[in-house]
């Protein structure tokens, strides 16, 4: 698979994932039934980066890591770069850009990196870990170089060896004197299984699965963005384009937020579209007053109060065949340079902060650090509609 299909099917990454192949989670070979083993409500928060980068002929190609022999966790076996989330780890991006730092040297400003979402999280009854694969794209072959105590080399596999399809061997092993049968995608010389196979196969089947349109994939898989683009005030009328613009993004907007927007716009608020030549809407982003009427449950964040002259960006979205062209970066810069001639001095806005919730919500956070955003606050006195935190971004104009 070439690099720029699997990054335009990982850039349309749905909200429903496919599941990985049940023959890769380990099973007693002995008709044995295991014990209650439901995740339970306390767990070690972790994470692995699945990082993706253009192999030789543009081949799609992951970075996975072989744990040195000896009494260390999981010795000698086939894994991703990652760990157990540290106290300064905001969210499971930032963990698995920490270890993967920490083990194979990755520099992800010189890899042109960019976190695009999370797969399915991944419960190990072993470890107590509760794993969160957090999916990155580099823009080049990243320079890599292992830490001996945690890394003993550095595979580059092309994911045509996860794809549906590839081959898997049934193994049958005794560990700690449980009989399993297990599958393993098979590499020279190793095998991948376990949680880090479950993974991997998930990968797979998400980059095999049919994009919704061909059309679509093929406008997401073409290189750069459109020409002849135009940026503009938003209009009262132009309720319809941007609802068009959020209907694309669903499930990641509900129907609740493409009404709210539609009835921000209609109602005069200060935005702008981004259109192209023919006045498709390809998106749009949306702003107002901090201290602007609002319900006051909703107003404000715990231990943070707003300097004077502050706007909040409310939403911005680019449709979904477009993302990863640069044109988010435009809209935004676009928007604080708006926001600033208005004479605001700060530009905030909040996002979901916990990535099991809203798994999305990984790339929106990337995206607003590697913008210059810094995190200001997590509010823990009112939460999303998936009951899950909010965190607040912010920067000087």
């Amino acid at each position: 698979m070439r690099f720029a299909a699997a990054r335009a099917r990982l850039l349309a990454l749905p909200v429903e994932l496919p599941p990985a192949p049940e023959l890769l989670t380990p099973a007693r070979s002995d008709h044995v039934e295991w014990p209650d083993r439901d995740e339970p409500l306390f767990t070690r928060s972790s994470a692995v980066l699945v990082l993706l980068f253009p192999g030789p002929d543009d081949e799609a190609t992951v970075v996975l890591t072989e744990r040195p022999a000896g009494d260390l966790r999981h010795a000698g076996e086939i894994s991703l770069p990652g760990g157990v989330a540290e106290e300064g780890d905001v969210d499971p991006v930032a963990t698995a850009l920490r270890e993967a730092r920490e083990e194979i040297g990755l520099d992800p400003e010189a890899a042109g990196l960019e976190a695009v979402g999370s797969l399915g999280p991944v419960w190990i009854p072993v470890s107590g870990f509760r794993v969160t694969p957090v999916i990155a794209l580099a823009a080049r072959r990243p320079a890599l170089v292992a830490d001996p105590r945690e890394v003993a080399a550095i595979l580059e596999v092309p994911v045509a060896a996860f794809l549906p399809g590839a081959p898997v061997e049934l193994v049958e092993t005794t560990i700690r004197e449980i009989p399993l049968r297990y599958g393993a995608f098979p590499l020279p010389g190793r095998r991948v299984w376990g949680a880090t196979a479950r993974v991997l196969g998930q990968l797979g089947a998400v980059l095999a699965r049919e994009p919704e349109t061909w059309a679509a994939y093929a406008a997401a898989a073409a290189p750069g963005p459109p020409g002849d683009l135009r940026v503009r005030l938003l209009g009262p009328a132009d309720g319809p384009a941007v609802e068009s613009v959020a209907a694309s993004l669903a499930p990641w907007f509900d129907p609740t937020d493409v009404t709210r927007m539609r009835e921000d716009v209609e109602g005069g608020v200060a935005g702008l579209l981004l259109e192209d030549a023919t006045g498709a809407a390809l998106g749009f982003v949306i702003w107002g007053d901090w201290d602007r009427p609002l319900d006051p449950e909703k107003r404000g964040f715990a231990g943070w109060e707003a300097p004077p002259r502050t706007a909040e960006i409310v939403w911005l979205a680019v449709a979904r065949p477009w993302r990863g062209r640069g044109l988010g970066k435009r809209l935004l810069a676009e928007a604080e340079a708006a926001a600033r001639a208005a004479g605001h001095r700060w530009l905030v806005l909040w996002t979901v902060a916990d990535s099991a919730a809203r798994p999305a919500h990984a790339e929106t956070r990337a995206f607003y650090r590697r913008a210059g955003y810094a995190d200001l606050v997590v509010d823990r006195r009112y939460r999303t509609r998936s009951g899950a935190d909010r965190l607040l971004f912010g920067r000087e104009l």
